[in-house]
């Protein structure tokens, strides 16, 4: 996805170890779901259990940064695994 596009999707494999989904040139707001309990957080690597925590659910979770320009999404699970589907919003 090029930077400029309005929304971008992103899936993250989640496991015990911190990884990102990127978003060149950033986004002002995200929806996150997930099919397992994870740890979140934004532009700096999620910690287990000190993170915000997004349960499992097939409800989107809303996030929007007020105006900020995130420009990565990290999670982790405290054990397991589990799938984060994001969805950057840009405008």
């Amino acid at each position: 996805m090029a930077a400029y596009d309005a929304t971008e999707t992103h899936k993250i494999a989640v496991t015990t170890s911190a990884l990102a989904a990127t978003f060149p040139g950033g986004i002002k707001a995200c929806y996150l779901v997930s099919d397992a309990d994870c740890f979140v957080d934004f532009d700096v690597p999620a910690i287990a259990s000190d993170s915000l925590l997004i349960k499992a659910s097939l409800q989107p979770v809303e996030i929007n940064f007020g105006g900020g320009n995130v420009k990565k999404v990290y999670a982790i699970t405290a054990t397991g695994t589990a799938n984060l589907y994001i969805l950057g919003i840009r405008g």
